[in-house]
């Protein structure tokens, strides 16, 4: 079975997106784009400097042009920031690619299992402020992975590897 020129794959912290994106590039011998290291190479920060030294509000901006830029291009693997889908034009841009061909892969899990990756599940009270604040990030931001979502993977109980497997499944059937 052939596979897709271009798959943007979004998810919450945890879902494994850019992990993901790198096993299916390898695998298909695509260009893969990871906004966050694309925001990393074009600032000279990371994505968690720019949050912390200049607020979200420029985060979201460094995101909107990073995956304007990837998403641009129409071809290889793009993994976009798990954030990026709160902002209007990005989904946007989401919607163009779709209604271009290319599918829009959520790699989807529990609230739960996402903090466990993420590593909120550490039982101190100190994280305490920090896991409400993330899950009502993820609260908030589920609904939009699922609205710019053409297909939908969940991810609980699979590594990277299985993940992309999935995706690779999911995107090769026929009919698809």
């Amino acid at each position: 079975m052939s596979h897709p020129d271009a798959i943007a794959l979004v998810g919450p912290p945890g879902s494994g997106a850019a992990q993901v994106a790198a096993i299916l590039a390898e695998r298909w011998g695509l260009p893969l784009v990871d906004t966050d290291a694309l925001i990393e190479a074009r600032t000279g920060r990371t994505a968690a400097d720019i949050l912390v030294e200049d607020g979200e509000a420029q985060l979201r901006l460094a995101e909107r042009e990073a995956t304007t830029s990837a998403l641009g291009a129409r071809a290889g693997i793009v993994a976009l920031s798990s954030g990026s889908v709160e902002d209007e034009q990005v989904r946007a841009d989401l919607a163009d690619w779709v209604r271009g061909g290319a599918p829009v892969v959520l790699l989807d899990l529990q609230p739960t299992t996402a903090a466990r990756r993420a590593g909120l599940h550490a039982g101190t009270t100190a994280l305490v402020g920090t896991r409400s604040r993330w899950r009502a990030l993820f609260d908030a931001r589920h609904p939009l992975y699922v609205e710019v979502a053409t297909v939908v993977i969940e991810v609980d109980d699979v590594d990277d590897d299985g993940a992309a497997d999935a995706v690779a499944t999911a995107l090769t059937a026929p009919g698809r």
